[in-house]
């Protein structure tokens, strides 16, 4: 009561210092006697005339601090204290009531208020990017539709902070609100960030299927495949993804330019296996998708640069050859698949058909009958000494010459 009558008449004089100091002193016994509900009362009071009435902000500061002490639930108080600390820019200690307030909300939605306002401050004022973030996963796991602690988890994001940490929240709330352009994203961002082959070759496939399957975008699943062609040219899944996806799409070109590419790689120029594997795909899109016989010719000879008896594109040499009349280009394939097979094994029965073949070549397309002499005679010597057709072929050609000694 005396101190009530000193309020009133403290306002006239403006005389709150006075009052402030007899109810500091009351204070102070207070808490001494250890009476906490009068404490509380108390320092509430003087913790409200040093804010509204003296302006004193420090000392209001530190009353609202001792009404906690009584009661760290006081709610007047704490509210106080975070309108103080943000008005004079305590970070820290604003910080510090917010996870009070976090505490001791009564509803949801205020929980979610204060600890977005708490990652706010983490993230702003006191750079603490962690606490942000955890913050923020906290509320979206109660609240995945809190877009303000989304947007500010993307924000972050956007601008390379802690991708891996932040991807691994954004994902799953994209892949349950289906944004599944934002999913790719994340993705994408993280796979910037992996170094490990095997798990960036692990990634870009399921970017792919992300695009294919929940998209339905199957030029980005297509974009996604080749990209692990380049980097991984032999692996199965890639292959065989994007053989189907360019049959969809009739994306042909961008294969074969994709495949070049990876022929000029400099990490595959002296792997001979990898070469010979993406150069004979590249003959056989150009021959069998794109029909350009004149590329596929040059995909099928830069693999026998790299391995000069390559059975595969020998064969299709021959084919190319035979089917176009390219009769000098025939023999010379010819014989490289005569060497080929002969070094592999000296009485493979196909050495008996090239040979005859070859023989054939010189002497009705070529007009060169001695070669064709060498070409049949070395199939009766080395492989088989009846074939029919190599004798009556090389009768005929004795005959033509009038070799009568030799036939």
């Amino acid at each position: 009561t005396t101190l009530a009558a000193l309020e009133r008449l403290a306002e006239p004089l403006n005389k709150w210092g006075d009052v402030t100091r007899l109810y500091d002193i009351e204070v102070e016994k207070l808490r001494a006697a250890n009476e906490a509900d009068r404490l509380v009362e108390m320092a509430l009071r003087v913790a409200q005339i040093y804010e509204v009435q003296s302006g004193d902000v420090d000392s209001a500061i530190a009353r609202y601090t001792t009404v906690l002490s009584g009661d760290d639930t006081h709610r007047q108080a704490i509210e106080a204290l975070d309108r103080l600390y943000e008005a004079t820019e305590r970070w820290a200690d604003l910080a510090g009531i917010l996870h009070r307030e976090v505490q001791t909300a009564d509803s949801p939605d205020d929980v979610l208020s204060f600890q977005f306002r708490l990652g706010e401050v983490f993230q702003a004022r006191l750079d603490d990017i962690d606490g942000a973030i955890g913050q923020y996963r906290e509320i979206l796991g109660a609240a995945p539709e809190h877009a303000p602690a989304l947007a500010a988890l993307e924000g972050l994001f956007a601008e390379g902070v802690r991708p891996i940490v932040i991807g691994e929240i954004l994902e799953p709330l994209y892949r349950m609100s289906e944004a599944y352009d934002r999913l790719i994203g994340v993705h994408t961002v993280q796979l910037s960030h992996v170094a490990d082959p095997g798990e960036r070759l692990g990634m870009m496939h399921k970017i792919a299927e992300i695009a294919e399957e929940r998209a339905n975008d199957h030029q980005t699943a297509l974009d996604w495949e080749l990209r692990a062609l380049l980097e991984s040219p032999r692996d199965e899944q890639a292959n065989a993804q994007v053989d189907r996806l360019a049959q969809i799409l009739d994306q042909w070109p961008l294969v074969a330019q994709t495949l070049a590419d990876v022929l000029e790689t400099p990490a595959f120029a002296t792997d001979s296996e990898t070469r010979v594997f993406v150069g004979r795909l590249l003959a056989v899109i150009y021959e069998a998708q794109l029909g350009d016989v004149g590329k596929a010719e040059e995909a099928y000879r830069f693999v026998l640069g790299a391995d000069p008896r390559d059975r595969d594109s020998l064969e299709a040499l021959d084919r190319l050859y035979a089917e176009n009349g390219a009769h000098e280009a025939l023999a010379e394939v010819l014989r490289k698949r005569l060497a080929s097979v002969e070094a592999e094994d000296a009485k493979h029965p196909d050495l008996v058909d090239l040979g005859y073949r070859l023989g054939q070549v010189y002497e009705n397309d070529l007009g060169r009958p001695n070669e064709a002499i060498a070409a049949y005679r070395r199939v009766l010597d080395k492989n088989d000494p009846h074939h029919a057709d190599s004798i009556t072929a090389l009768a005929g050609v004795y005959t033509r010459l009038r070799d009568w000694p030799s036939l």
